[in-house]
């Protein structure tokens, strides 16, 4: 069944360290109820500094390790347990979804015992195991796929507190137990959640988990308004980052470049055209720069928004040419783009604008669907459940003109932009000469 909810979500309850919020959804029949905890903690930098990223991926971590056996007996219930400790944003999330309510309070119960009533003495016990995993996935990462590497440099580029792997690696070497138990004990303490359940689970029995993460979250209240600023760097106007990563992966064949071009601080109308520019430009994108230029098999556009600033993004992956070859291409390739949109037919317009609405209109399919559809918004702390309709009503307002001075000044020379190289080993020497050559033009062209 993909019908929507009757209503929007009902915050239940609201005190100095949490909010619990509820919507009734009987769309589905698998799974029930879904239920999201995402925790936040000023404590131990956690989200400003190195130290505070740290704790995170151990803390990550050491979850897998002390849950094995709770998720075990979850599954045998038909309850999924999922938990995601963010490096970056002071904030933590637990997802937990039930096929089945009679065992759902005594299994949040046993889960938040095991979680957040961790002893020193268990902590020395496991620890050893756990920071050797830690490190053993810091090292692993640069033998991840090139489009992961480029993510991730990408992020710690426009998060001025998000750091690379390589940097977390000598701290995490220095941690002691008692140095992780220390952070860990200091994390509960400044702790607010936020819990969202949706699905057939009934109010009281929701409130009733509330009393139960009461117990081990939060004992020294704080402002989460404080919280809400997820730092993102503004580039400066006429300023263009580069980034070139060789990639330490020798069995890897493929280099890749991402282009990113920074606009302004996000609006509804400016989520709406990024998204209608993208669907306009993805299938000239894809023609010119793969089956044309035959530059490489992963061709992609699309809108990339960060800390509430909104952006374009391309990225190519490829075997045949290195990074720096293929960044010229995207360059040639950018200068087409606004010829293409102005010569574009008023029906090929209207055919794009179409397949962006239907894009809003597509219903839920599920019941994870339905939740992720709300649950964004809880999350970012905009609470505009009705922000589709909005956009789709936004979007008839549009017209191609509009379209094309957009794209005029989000690629014009006051563009603002982060390029980022992941070469592969086969592909060092060509970029090296390339990159020298273009440095040159750079600066004769001012």
């Amino acid at each position: 069944k993909a019908t929507q909810p009757v209503a929007d979500p009902i915050l239940l309850r609201k005190t100095k360290k949490s909010e619990i919020l509820y919507i009734a959804d009987f769309s589905f029949e698998f799974p029930e109820t879904i239920i999201s905890i995402d925790i936040y903690s000023s404590d131990c930098e956690y989200g400003k500094k190195a130290k505070g990223s740290v704790f995170a991926v151990l803390y990550e971590w050491m979850v897998e390790e002390i849950t094995q056996e709770i998720v075990h007996i979850g599954s045998e219930a038909n309850i999924n347990f999922s938990f995601n400790m963010s490096w970056s944003r002071p904030g933590s999330s637990i997802e937990i979804s039930s096929y089945s309510h009679p065992k759902l309070l005594d299994f949040v119960k046993e889960c938040l015992k095991t979680l957040f009533s961790l002893t020193r003495e268990k902590c020395a016990e496991v620890f050893p195991r756990v920071k050797e995993e830690t490190l053993r996935c810091l090292s692993n990462f640069q033998h991840s796929p090139p489009e992961a590497q480029a993510g991730r440099f990408f992020s710690c580029m426009i998060h001025s507190n998000f750091y690379l792997n390589s940097s977390l690696e000598p701290l995490v070497e220095k941690i002691t137990p008692d140095d992780f138990y220390d952070m860990y004990t200091q994390w509960l303490e400044h702790c607010y959640y936020r819990m969202y359940s949706h699905g057939t689970i009934d109010r009281g029995t929701v409130l009733s988990l509330g009393k139960v993460v009461d117990e081990y979250l939060g004992r020294i209240p704080f402002d989460v308004e404080d919280l809400y600023d997820y730092t993102t760097t503004k580039i400066p106007n006429k300023t263009v980052y580069d980034y070139i990563h060789l990639n330490k992966d020798q069995k890897e064949l493929n280099s890749l470049c991402w282009v990113y071009f920074q606009h302004e601080k996000e609006t509804d109308m400016l989520a709406v055209i990024l998204t209608l520019l993208a669907n306009c430009i993805r299938e000239k994108t894809f023609k010119t720069l793969r089956t044309e230029e035959k530059l490489g098999y992963n061709v992609q556009v699309f809108q990339e928004t960060r800390g509430g600033i909104v952006g374009l993004a391309f990225s190519i992956e490829s075997d045949k040419y290195c990074p720096e070859y293929i960044l010229a291409k995207i360059d040639q390739f950018i200068i087409l783009i606004i010829d293409f949109l102005k010569e574009m037919t008023a029906d090929d317009f209207a055919k794009f604008k179409e397949t962006t609405k239907l894009d809003y209109e597509k219903k839920d399919i599920t019941l994870g669907d339905s939740a992720e559809h709300y649950g964004v918004q809880i999350y970012r702390c905009t609470f505009d459940y009705k922000w589709k309709e909005k956009h789709i009503a936004i979007l008839e307002t549009i017209t191609l003109d509009k379209v094309v001075d957009f794209a005029s000044t989000l690629f014009s020379k006051n563009y603002t932009r982060i390029n980022i190289e992941v070469v592969s080993s086969v592909h060092n020497e060509d970029n090296n000469k390339l990159y020298k050559v273009n440095i040159v033009k750079s600066k004769d062209n001012g």
